[in-house]
């Protein structure tokens, strides 16, 4: 009778504070890490939307031999944004400039896709280094 209590004994209070304890600090680990990767998903979307914009406008300056900051003027239909504000466009002839800002208090930063008049695409980001991996 002895020997079958030791064989069906348990694991002991201090056995499972071990494992909550292990767990808990792979997850204090894991946490920041899956913010900063869902970030990482959010700044590339808006890349996207950006690089989708900046091949309209240059289609409609082609067209049209002028950029437009009127989104309705564009042949493409744009899906709407649910991470960034709506985009801020400054056009004229020879230049486009588009602008969308994260709005996180934790990840705060801005997209810039802008044409020069030759041209030239350049994109920066202004902000939070997660946004600047994405440019």
């Amino acid at each position: 009778m002895g020997n079958l209590c030791r064989s069906m004994r348990g694991f002991t209070l201090i056995e499972l504070l071990v494992v909550v304890l292990i767990i808990a600090i792979l997850a204090a680990i894991a946490l920041p890490q899956y913010q900063v990767a869902v970030e990482k998903s959010r700044a590339a979307e808006g890349m996207t939307y950006l690089d989708g914009l900046g091949k309209a406008e240059i289609m409609n300056q082609l067209a049209r031999n002028t950029y437009t900051s009127d989104l309705s003027a564009l042949d493409l239909e744009f899906s709407s944004l649910q991470n960034f504000s709506a985009p801020v466009i400054s056009a004229d002839a020879n230049t486009f400039t588009g602008t969308i800002t994260r709005d996180s208090s934790a990840y705060p930063y801005s997209l810039v896709l802008g044409i020069d008049n030759r041209g030239q695409v350049f994109k920066y980001c202004t902000g939070d280094e997660i946004g600047r991996a994405h440019v």
